[in-house]
């Protein structure tokens, strides 16, 4: 074979594999289809992530709802308790991300009136993998509502107003502004000064007991303020869960223990 003919045919060849790269490597339809990963399915109805409140459902959430809703009657109390983990990231305006995810949650059953929910938190033990994997973070039941106390009780020299579960302020009951507005002029006109201390039920950690119980102390105190009472009458503190008036075992216990004392001093 002359050389000239060689060289043809190694032309040849080259091209040939070139042309087959080339088709194989352009061509979309020869290109094999990308594998897609599939999203991991949550395992119960109800997750969440680390320092997250999202609350995530899946296709057996409504299932799970309607068990609960079972346990609805007229006037009992839906309570959501929702947990959250040492070293989570806490919202601002929150004492604990369980809080958050409460009120997540009781975004989901809009067939029970707010008035009728109860939110609550609890500090969770650790879970192995919770920082890279979905959780369990909430749990429910359904109470007989508390009896219900007088919003002011008036003791000598003492007053008790008391609170709902995790409120500071909410709304005021008539019967306790009109006994502010007295107290506020009592004070006005005479040298006596009040020592307001928060308290709460054991719902919580102690440091976040007492932050509520110092935030209902203030409450009154800004109430007192805005009666013209001058600040250097009045100190607002806190006893948080420390100083109960009945035992946290019983929801009437606990509702009796979210007070705020007023001591007059003369």
């Amino acid at each position: 074979m002359s050389s000239k003919a060689s060289l043809v045919l190694l032309m040849s060849g080259v091209y040939f594999l070139f042309a087959t790269w080339l088709y194989n490597n352009i061509n979309p339809a020869c290109q094999p289809a990308e594998i897609e990963t599939p999203l991991p399915k949550l395992s119960e109805p109800l997750m969440f992530n680390w320092s997250n409140s999202e609350a995530m459902t899946n296709e057996s959430f409504d299932d799970y709802k309607a068990k609960l809703l079972l346990g609805k009657a007229e006037d009992n109390i839906f309570e959501i308790t929702g947990e959250y983990f040492k070293g989570e990231k806490i919202p601002t305006g929150f004492d604990n991300l369980g809080l958050v995810r409460g009120e997540e949650i009781r975004k989901l059953f809009s067939e029970i009136p707010n008035e009728r929910i109860r939110i609550k938190s609890v500090l969770a033990k650790d879970k192995e993998g919770m920082k890279s994997n979905s959780f369990i973070s909430a749990s429910f039941k359904w109470i007989a509502p508390p009896e219900k106390l007088a919003p002011v009780i008036e003791l000598g020299n003492q007053a008790l107003i008391y609170f709902e579960f995790n409120s500071a302020v909410g709304k005021i009951d008539p019967k306790v502004e009109e006994y502010l507005k007295k107290l506020a002029d009592i004070l006005k006109t005479s040298d006596e000064t009040v020592t307001i201390t928060g308290h709460t039920d054991d719902n919580g950690t102690p440091e976040d007991n007492n932050n509520l119980g110092l935030r209902r102390a203030q409450a009154i105190q800004n109430l007192l303020l805005k009666n013209g009472v001058p600040p250097a009458k009045i100190k607002a503190v806190s006893k948080g869960e420390s100083e109960p008036a009945s035992s946290n075992a019983t929801d009437a216990g606990q509702a009796s223990n979210r007070r705020t004392v007023i001591q007059r001093i003369k």
